[in-house]
């Protein structure tokens, strides 16, 4: 596999929209694995989205017969002590953004526990 920069995070509040990595006007992420596990302490099931936007995750419609952008992962509501994974596996991105876009996640609270999120990226060069 090529060279990619791994990063963890921690969420026991819900988020909406953080920014989780910044990314500059010269540069555009490609990511290619997302990992998120909730704690079995957890008294509820976690909703997540990881993706790449400028400011906002766009907004999941139901039913819709246009996907999201930039969307790497998104589960409905991970159950405690559960866990999911997005991968196409070795080289292959899920999703490439634009430049200037932020690695971003929108998330429900991980009450009594905590979500554990690992992303795979690397920055490319689009200046």
């Amino acid at each position: 596999m090529i060279g990619i920069t791994t990063k963890s995070w921690v969420f026991t509040n819900a988020q909406t929209d953080f920014q989780m990595e910044a990314v500059d006007s010269t540069h555009a992420m490609i990511v290619y694995f997302v990992i998120a596990t909730v704690a079995h302490s957890s008294s509820s099931d976690v909703a997540v989205r990881v993706g790449l936007a400028t400011s906002t995750l766009p907004a999941i419609t139901n039913n819709s017969a246009t996907g999201n952008i930039g969307m790497a992962f998104t589960h409905g509501g991970i159950a405690p002590g559960g866990g999911a994974v997005a991968s196409l596996g070795g080289d292959s991105p899920l999703v490439i953004g634009a430049a200037d876009a932020d690695l971003r996640i929108t998330c429900s609270a991980a009450t009594g526990g905590d979500l554990r999120v690992v992303v795979g990226y690397r920055m490319n060069d689009v200046s």
